[in-house]
């Protein structure tokens, strides 16, 4: 454990101030957490002055606390989910010691920790890594709960605290608890009063916000989160997310590096056999149930959904390395190999890099000092808004043609833009024919951008 734990806030938590902010979707949450720390309302999450429902707030309520810890920067603003990281993976390896032994979970929790998109999202600012960690908590305490009925307290816990992070989601886990005690033939949790009591108290933890937030703008809550969460994303594909069948399958091929090129053999090797799929059941059922529900369940395909499986797979892969490959012996060198697994992330994968939008960051400061905090900035065929917002921490528009910037200046509108510096000329071109600003200041030229400001 001591190992996991070390190498785990090695590469989810060592670095993470580094670079800058992605605007999708890292940003856009970190200005959703700025505005709970600036303005003390932990109830109302807002988006830059705008009322925001697209999620749950308990990522951001713990983000906005680690404003006040660290200051608003790109270090708070990753450490949940970095953190969150080090959980899932320390709680992995406690699933694989108990369905498939101590050294088949010390594999597959490296495995999971020194994979691309693991590693990817653990180091970035998002909710995907947080929901993960309590998802698979919450069937660790499922494990424990068939010895324990006490422990079904601890499975509601983690449940109360998913949906607080990504919503409905949850339903995943608990068909994989009812899926599993089908195949056991025991339902007898139904009878156990910590069952019962514990999900009353999820729902006690859980109902006071979404309370709060519906009655503070019932149209907006029923609009923006309980539809749009709850319904819009499996109906149709939301924002233009759409993919094929085999989506999820190529998600895995081009992400789940280097481990994929054993997938396939560990998988098979996992079903083959009555007393060998008997002890990768659970496991088996948990990759085909997150795998089916995303792909034919869901309309909205975005790769990071995917995620939910990726523990169950890397202990199947565990496993398989450990038992097939290894014989069940030789730690040390298990240990070795999988710290050579992380090495190679650091030399090939560009996971360990995360600097998004460097002109963005660079410019801040010269962006403030020529404009005053309620002037819009517009940005000229350059959609990047979130991080804009972030960095300035100004409004942002966009216009993506010479009419949409003739409405934004007409009436003395905004008088600051940001320009791609392949689009300069094009732009000095339609200030020409359309007499705005008679002479422009350049702020700056950093890396691929131009920021122009009235003199």
């Amino acid at each position: 454990m001591f190992f996991l734990l070390f190498w785990s806030l090695a590469f989810c938590v060592a670095g993470i101030g580094k670079g800058s902010l992605a605007s999708w979707d890292e940003a856009y949450y970190a200005l959703v957490s700025r505005e709970i720390f600036r303005s003390g309302d932990w109830i109302n999450l807002r988006y830059f002055n705008v009322p925001f429902y697209d999620k749950p707030p308990l990522y951001f309520w713990t983000t906005s606390a680690f404003y006040h810890l660290f200051g608003v920067n790109e270090f708070s603003t990753r450490l949940t989910s970095a953190l969150a990281g080090v959980g899932v993976i320390l709680t992995t390896y406690f699933l694989g010691k108990r369905l498939v032994g101590p050294l088949a979970g010390l594999a597959g929790a490296g495995i999971l920790l020194s994979s691309s998109d693991f590693l990817h999202y653990a180091r970035w600012g998002t909710l995907d890594v947080t929901h993960l960690f309590f998802f698979t908590l919450a069937l660790l305490f499922y494990l424990k709960a068939r010895e324990n009925g006490r422990h079904w307290l601890f499975f509601w816990l983690a449940a109360a605290a998913a949906v607080m992070t990504k919503g409905p989601l949850i339903i995943l886990a608990l068909l994989l608890v009812l899926t599993d005690s089908s195949l056991r033939k025991d339902f007898s949790f139904f009878k156990n009063i910590f069952f019962w009591s514990g999900a009353l108290l999820a729902v006690i933890l859980v109902l006071p916000w979404h309370l709060a937030a519906y009655f503070a703008h019932p149209d907006l809550f029923l609009k923006d989160f309980f539809y749009k969460n709850y319904i819009a994303r499996t109906g149709a594909a939301v924002e233009g997310h759409t993919g094929n069948w085999y989506f999820y399958i190529r998600t895995l091929v081009n992400k789940y590096h280097p481990w994929v090129i054993l997938a396939p053999a560990a998988l098979i090797w996992a079903a083959w056999g009555r007393k060998r799929f008997q002890e990768h059941r659970l496991l088996l059922s948990w990759i085909a149930l997150v795998l089916a529900f995303f792909t034919f369940a869901v309309k909205t395909k975005l790769q990071w959904y995917i995620l939910l499986l990726h523990p169950a797979l890397s202990l199947v892969l565990g496993s398989f390395v450990s038992t097939a490959l290894f014989k069940g012996r030789h730690a040390q060198w298990l240990k070795a190999g999988l710290v050579f697994a992380l090495l190679l992330q650091v030399r090939f994968s560009g996971t360990m890099t995360q600097d998004y939008a460097p002109a963005l960051k660079e410019l801040a400061s010269a962006v403030k000092h020529k404009t005053s905090a309620d002037q819009t900035i517009l940005l000229y065929e350059y959609h990047e808004q979130p991080a804009a917002t972030f960095y300035f921490d100004r409004p942002v528009r966009y216009t993506d043609s010479p009419a949409e910037v003739d409405d934004a200046l007409k009436d003395g509108g905004p008088a600051a833009m940001l320009v791609p510096v392949e689009k300069y000329d094009s732009m000095m071109e339609i200030f020409a024919q359309r007499g705005f600003w008679q002479r422009l200041r350049t702020g700056g030229f950093k890396t691929n951008l131009v920021f122009l400001a009235k003199d």
